[in-house]
């Protein structure tokens, strides 16, 4: 498997992750709500940040993410600031990974 092909698949699995459990406020918390390492067994919700250390993407993966997420608005300086501005929704964080998947997909250059 070569790097575009592992970020893509790296950003599939960040988007599932995210789907199902993504929050503001926190890289990551336990089902009673308290903060947790992105790491711990007990994570069971994640920031989009939390999600990528949990993840653990690639460079490329990375690099593309964040991209995406710099061409949305001028305010977005880091992925924090975009998973955590009011009125971000979980419609908002997968757009942005589905459009990381798409840099990914096709030839190898």
């Amino acid at each position: 498997m070569n790097k575009k092909e592992e970020a893509r698949e790296m950003l599939i699995r960040l988007r599932a992750l995210m789907k199902t459990s993504w929050i503001q406020g926190a890289m990551a918390i336990d089902e009673k709500g308290y903060c947790v390492a992105c790491d711990s067994t007990q994570a069971t919700q994640f920031c989009l940040l939390g999600g990528v250390h949990r993840i653990g993407l690639n460079d490329r993966a990375w690099s593309s993410l964040i991209s995406i997420i710099e061409k949305q608005d001028e305010k977005f300086t880091t992925i924090i600031t975009f998973n955590d501005w009011p009125g971000i929704t979980v419609s908002d964080i997968l757009s942005v990974i589905d459009q990381a998947i798409i840099l990914n997909e096709g030839e190898v250059i």
